[in-house]
């Protein structure tokens, strides 16, 4: 059983993954995991770190650092290092469980009841319950809603989530450092709706739909002043770039809210609905200023690794990383020799996708330039 994550690039195996070591050499062991892959393993450092308060601050001491091949047996492990992993053949024994949901995390590990075995009986001792879970369930029997009070919280949440629909701090916080772009904001946006908010609870689903359309009408206006103003006001500050996208991100999702209720009635079950209704911002000021050489080569290349990724059941961060692959637009390599070079990639795996890769790379040049680049593969 591997002991640590791999730290390479490639990321083949992780703590807790498990083989059969093949071949021992002087530095090297040679493992065949159960996906067929056999990995050449050698030594990992591990630092051993000690923290310390001084003063405010705290400082780290390194106490020491050892290095071995990252594998243990794999005859055991306890419930505990079990989390999260998914066993074949597992044989469990819970008879000396201490703790309130050991025996579920033991029980559960296994894909299947042919591959289960227990070691010993499960008693009813084994099976610890969280006495909070249990005070919650008494509680729960013991403080039985009736009907007209179950309809006066329903109630009380709706006027709660009403009461969110025209909640506009949220535009408030965002709109600190661009209030001289919007100079009517604060009186015919923000005023307003804090003079609404007491009175919601009486409104009739006539006047409801009155104050969502006044509301979407100077949210358009304000969309459209802010669209006029922040590329010239933003610049090439990331920081002030990253603001006026979440100023126009609360804009958008806010405004796709109250779209709805232009159409429909207000209710608990309808704004739930549209509230989980995200709308991506287009034309982001800080990914206009973070864009990547070549993008949509770079989005290409992204989509590619997830499709061959699920291919061949790893993830897309374990063949290629998001770095490698947009050094790769980036450098728009023309030969197997220059993919391979790149930081990530290497031999082996440019002799597995390389062709792949340089055929993508081909076909963009071409549809950029309009015209035909020779790509050579040699």
């Amino acid at each position: 059983m591997f002991v640590k994550n791999d730290s390479s690039a490639e990321k083949r195996y992780y703590n807790s993954k498990i083989g059969v070591v093949t071949k021992l050499e002087s530095d090297t062991a040679h493992v065949l995991t159960p996906d067929g892959q056999e990995l050449a393993v050698q030594a990992l450092e591990w630092t051993n770190v000690r923290y310390e308060m001084s003063g405010d601050d705290i400082s780290e001491d390194n106490a020491g650092n050892f290095a071995q091949i990252p594998l243990k047996h794999a005859w055991a492990i306890t419930i505990h290092k079990s989390q999260g992993l998914t066993i074949d053949r597992v044989i469990i024994d819970v008879s000396e469980a201490f703790t309130h949901g050991q025996a579920y995390v033991a029980l559960s590990r296994c894909r299947s009841l042919e591959g289960l075995v227990l070691r010993s009986p499960v008693s009813s001792l084994n099976v610890i319950s969280d006495p909070a879970v249990r005070r919650f369930n008494q509680e729960a029997e013991r403080y039985q809603p009736d009907r007209l009070t179950l309809e006066r919280h329903r109630e009380a949440y709706r006027v709660f989530l009403l009461t969110e629909l025209f909640n506009f701090g949220g535009f408030k916080e965002r709109l600190k450092k661009f209030e001289h772009l919007l100079p009517n904001a604060e009186a015919e946006v923000l005023t307003v709706a804090e003079k609404m908010a007491q009175a919601l609870a009486t409104y009739s689903d006539e006047r409801i739909r009155s104050a969502v359309s006044y509301f979407k009408e100077k949210l358009e206006v304000a969309t459209v002043s802010l669209h006029q103003a922040l590329n010239n006001f933003v610049g090439t500050s990331k920081e002030l770039a990253a603001h006026a996208d979440q100023l126009l991100q609360w804009i958008v999702d806010r405004s796709s809210l109250l779209e709805k209720f232009t159409k429909e009635e207000f209710s608990a079950e309808t704004y739930l609905e549209g509230q989980r209704k995200k709308v991506k911002l287009t034309n982001s000021l800080l990914n206009q200023l973070n864009a990547k050489p070549n993008e949509a080569l770079f989005e290409q290349l992204m989509e590619w690794r997830e499709k061959t990724a699920k291919k061949e059941n790893m993830l897309g961060s374990m063949l290629f990383t998001e770095q490698t692959l947009a050094a790769v637009a980036a450098k728009l390599p023309q030969t197997l020799k220059s993919l391979s070079g790149i930081k990530g990639i290497g031999p082996e795996k440019t002799n597995r996708y390389g062709a792949a890769i340089l055929t993508m790379i081909r076909t963009y040049e071409h549809q950029k330039d309009g015209g035909e680049a020779q790509v050579k593969l040699f």
